[in-house]
């Protein structure tokens, strides 16, 4: 079994999120990592954003609290928790293509939030979510993909 806790942002730009993928992975998801022990949400954030992407950032607002529980293919049982916060980039970020997480390459991309669908973007909810924005903070549970709360 294993424990994460995770950050995500959730960047938009011209009617589009920044997405990133793993090369080799079929999965897409927003940017962001593993929160390190003495380090909060946010300070993890801005650290992973600007590891993987060069990006930085102002202005963080807590969007989602996801307890996502899960097994994955290797049937290793996985209890995630992340928070996905709604920021503002400081420069324009249209050229983003690469990045890196330690020894393996990112690929990012923008695409227009009417064409999520057509991506592998986990977790689900996501998809439409990215629709519409919640005012204040939303707690999610999903348990094997299934949304319970």
């Amino acid at each position: 079994m294993r424990f994460k806790y995770r950050v995500a942002a959730v960047a938009l730009q011209d009617g589009c999120a920044l997405i990133h993928q793993f090369e080799g992975s079929e999965y897409w998801s927003l940017p962001g990592g593993n929160v390190e022990m003495w380090e909060t949400s946010q300070e993890a954030l801005k650290r992973e954003l600007f590891e993987e992407a060069g990006l930085t950032f102002h202005g963080e607002r807590l969007l989602w609290m996801h307890e996502n529980l899960f097994e994955r293919a290797d049937g290793r049982q996985v209890h995630e928790l992340a928070l996905y916060y709604l920021v503002e980039l400081n420069e324009k970020a249209d050229d983003i293509t690469e990045g890196w997480e330690d020894d393996l390459r990112l690929h990012f991309r923008w695409v227009p939030l009417g064409q999520l669908s057509d991506y592998n973007l986990v977790p689900p909810f996501l998809k439409q979510a990215l629709l519409s924005l919640p005012e204040t903070p939303v707690h999610l549970i999903t348990v094997e993909g299934r949304q319970v709360g």
